[in-house]
């Protein structure tokens, strides 16, 4: 990884404080390899093993290590071969599966009789200069601890190169994250400009070129791609910088994107979305990463830390693809500002939906990214809650989403559960105004399209599924049913969901999803209707089941026609 051109740091030093924590089986039952450090030799890297025990050694293996860095450029390794004195704890009992080891380490002196003995020996300090260091030493410790009751970390977070950024507060706001709709017509355009002599693959002249220009000129039909786009694009002339990451993503896993093409004839690469204007002090840089989530989530997670004012984005190349890296979210991505103070404003991009194409990738797990949340279930969210989950129905919303990563002064991390099925659905598209002035991101869309003294049943829904509802709505010549959607689902937008309900007196209220009952937005959204706004909702969707989706596609349209039947039965009611 460290040597692709898009995670290159020019070497990194790895220090592995080698304390044999195996010790608890034999050591031929932990590795293949002699120490943990071999696997460096996969990869050219070198590795200095030093005795863990001799402080001087320790020293020069340092010193040939940052040698070796600064002059190469490369990583390099330093294995300590150390030992742990009591196995996990004071408590533990090592010698159960390891007695010939410890016999060992029994006879072991600490180190610091080991340097003082050197120290005393050379002359270097007298007889007792070493008990008064490990004098002073343990009273520096002991008042540390005792300090640590009382301690209040330094907001780090808000230094160097956070300086003027804040935490949020405990309401939910609401920021202008419009652009000019003429500047955002010149951006759309120029998406789709190229050199003269550049050759481009001819399909992308009707299904790209032609499609982006008409909707720039019209101003209707923009789609995902467009939207995120134009986020991109504007981000980059407001002087921030973009860096999008992750399997297949220059050209979309689904070839929805595009923001790199290559010449047929020369193979030359060419991003036409950094070429947007003179005046263009931002860079948009799009990276098809290697195949290891663990890995580039984990670096993507460190560049939004160090650089608060780039937009930092990891697509998944399937929303369940998140799986590998799940460590990297549960121990830093969402937990990170509580633990370090740390805030992050990585953006993870996972499509999700039951479209019946890689059932195995049909879900991006909602339900496991509002588990990991801390919104609270008996009162209202503000913007302090640690994570954002979203799932949005047009490409206007996911660009007011985008933009408002950067334009607050705070950052969180943006869960998105992006689409499929609606990267082309004519249904999902915006109009240039809804990009324009006057509009923002909207955390609950109500229905305009009912009179609210003949509605009978409200369907609360989220994301792709309020096309299904609507389109069979529709079919059955329904005027009697809403549809409220909620486009963030976390932090709880309490306040515009109860907004929207107060409209339908009497009538009934459901929670509908495409995914199962035990997965999805259900628990989570029934949960907070029931203590928060005081409503009962009823369940409108698929029942339990332990895997995402079914198998095979062919399988896949009796589902769907069973969730119709079942939502024809709501809507009747």
């Amino acid at each position: 990884m460290s040597r692709l051109p898009g995670y290159s740091t020019n070497g990194s030093i790895h220090l592995i404080t080698n304390n044999n924590i195996g010790f608890t089986s034999e050591a031929g039952s932990q590795s293949s390899s002699f120490t943990v450090g071999d696997i460096g030799k996969m990869y050219d890297v070198p590795v200095i093993s030093v005795n863990g025990n001799d402080i001087g050694a320790i020293y020069r293996a340092a010193v040939m290590a940052i040698e070796w860095r600064t002059r190469y450029r490369e990583d390099v390794i330093v294995d300590l071969q150390c030992y742990r004195l009591y196995g996990h704890n004071q408590h533990d009992e090592p010698r159960f599966t390891n007695p010939l080891m410890y016999k060992v380490v029994d006879q072991l002196q600490p180190l610091q009789n080991h340097m003082s003995a050197a120290l005393l020996q050379s002359g270097a300090v007298g007889e007792g200069f070493p008990a008064k260091v490990v004098e002073e030493q343990l009273q520096e410790l002991t008042a540390a601890h005792k300090a640590c009751l009382e301690y209040t970390p330094d907001k780090m977070c808000f230094k160097h190169n956070w300086e003027g950024l804040t935490q949020p507060g405990s309401t939910l706001t609401t920021w202008d994250t419009s652009y000019s709709t003429n500047d955002l017509r010149a951006i759309g355009l120029k998406t789709v400009s190229f050199p003269p002599d550049f050759v481009y693959h001819p399909t992308l002249n009707r299904a790209h070129v032609t499609k982006r220009t008409k909707m720039m000129e019209t101003g209707e039909g923009i789609d995902w791609a467009m939207g995120e786009s134009l986020a991109f694009g504007s981000l980059s002339m407001q002087g921030y910088n973009v860096r999008l990451s992750g399997e297949d993503v220059t050209r979309g896993t689904f070839s929805n994107r595009h923001n790199t093409v290559y010449d047929q004839e020369t193979g030359k690469a060419f991003s036409p979305i950094n070429h947007l204007d003179t005046t263009q002090t931002g860079r948009v840089e799009a990276i098809d990463s290697l195949l290891s989530e663990e890995g580039v989530v984990g670096f993507e997670y460190g560049y939004s830390l160090e650089n608060p004012d780039t937009l930092v984005l990891w697509e998944a190349q399937f929303g369940d693809f998140f799986n590998p890296a799940q460590v990297l979210y549960d121990q830093f991505v969402v937990s990170g500002e509580a633990k370090w103070v740390l805030q992050s404003g990585l953006v993870s991009l996972l499509p999700h939906g039951y479209d019946g194409n890689g059932p195995d990738h049909t879900s991006a797990r909602l339900e496991r990214w509002l588990q990991l949340s801390d919104s609270k279930e008996t009162s209202a969210d503000g913007d302090d809650i640690n994570v954002q989950v979203v799932n949005m129905t047009t490409p206007a919303q996911y660009f007011h989403a985008l933009r408002r990563q950067m334009i607050r002064p705070f950052r969180k991390p943006l869960i998105v559960m992006s689409p499929k099925a609606l990267l082309r659905s004519p249904d999902a598209v915006s109009t240039i105004g809804e990009f324009g002035p006057g509009s923002s991101f909207k955390r609950v869309i109500g229905d305009p399209t009912v009179q609210s003294n003949s509605v009978k049943r409200v369907l609360l829904c989220s994301g792709k599924h309020f096309y299904t509802l609507r389109n069979k709505r529709t079919e059955l010549n329904d005027s009697t049913t809403a549809i409220i959607r909620i486009e963030e689902l976390c932090p709880f937008p309490s306040s515009e969901v109860q907004a929207e309900i107060n409209k339908y007196t009497g009538a009934e209220m459901f929670w509908a999803q495409e995914e199962s009952r035990n997965g999805g937005a259900w628990s989570f959204v029934s949960t907070r209707a029931r203590n928060i706004l005081g409503h009962e909702l009823q369940y409108a969707g698929r029942k339990e089941c332990p895997a995402a989706a079914v198998a095979s596609l062919k399988f896949t349209p009796k589902k769907s026609k069973i969730s119709s039947t079942r939502l024809s039965l709501t809507l009747s009611n």
